[in-house]
């Protein structure tokens, strides 16, 4: 278990699960969309009908310090995996204590490299927990202080949620590191992987989908 750097070269790693995690692949798309010759995409350009079909699987953090974010907005499936509402909770709640400071490192790459980051986690199994596999994708955004804080994340799922709370361990991480001055993805150095303007109108996926507001 560890990090991988994909420096650009041949076919991207743990991609083997596209069909399987079809909702990061619209994600990442929208994202880069976003940049439009931009170094980072603005969190005021972020439009939730540009990813509708992912929305139950996707969430905004914002960075609260060194490796650490909470949730400003959150699908459904993410309320659902934490058997509550996780606005204003810590990304970290979704992993188990021994993979909390692997996701702490790739966080904080996303933020400050700036880099992508695509970690492979699987859910702890138990009475009424079955099997349960993600993909999870975070990419930054600018906040309207203009740097960095903030990320746009995507939680695809294979399997079954079962019982809740449901805690994931990291099998695999891939990052990208980005070359802002370009816009475009460089090779990595180093082997390891690596929010808090007033949030945009931005929709939580529900049955009947509805627009919703958080002020801070």
């Amino acid at each position: 278990m560890g990090f991988t750097v994909w420096t650009g070269r041949g076919k991207p790693p743990v991609r083997e699960a596209e069909m399987r995690f079809a909702e990061l692949a619209e994600v990442r798309a929208y994202w880069e969309a976003l940049r439009a010759g931009d170094a980072l995409p603005r969190r005021e350009r972020v439009d939730p009908r540009g990813i509708a079909g992912a929305l139950a699987s996707v969430f905004m953090a914002e960075r609260i310090g060194t490796g650490l974010a909470r949730f400003r907005i959150a699908g459904m499936q993410i309320n659902d995996l934490a058997g509550s509402d996780v606005r204003g909770l810590p990304v970290s709640l979704l992993f188990a204590p021994p993979a909390r400071a692997r996701f702490a490192t790739a966080l904080e790459r996303v933020f400050a490299a700036p880099a992508i980051a695509e970690i492979a986690v699987q859910a702890e199994r138990g009475l009424g927990r079955p099997a349960l596999e993600g993909r999870i994708l975070l990419l930054p955004l600018v906040s309207t202080r203009g740097v960095p804080d903030l990320c746009l994340g995507c939680l695809a799922l294979d399997g079954d949620i079962g019982r809740s709370p449901r805690r994931f361990s990291i099998t695999r991480a891939v990052e990208s590191l980005l070359d802002v001055g370009t816009a475009r993805p460089m090779a990595a150095q180093r082997p390891e992987m690596a929010m808090a303007e007033p949030p945009a109108p931005f929709l939580r996926p529900r049955p009947a989908l509805r627009l919703i507001t958080r002020d801070e």
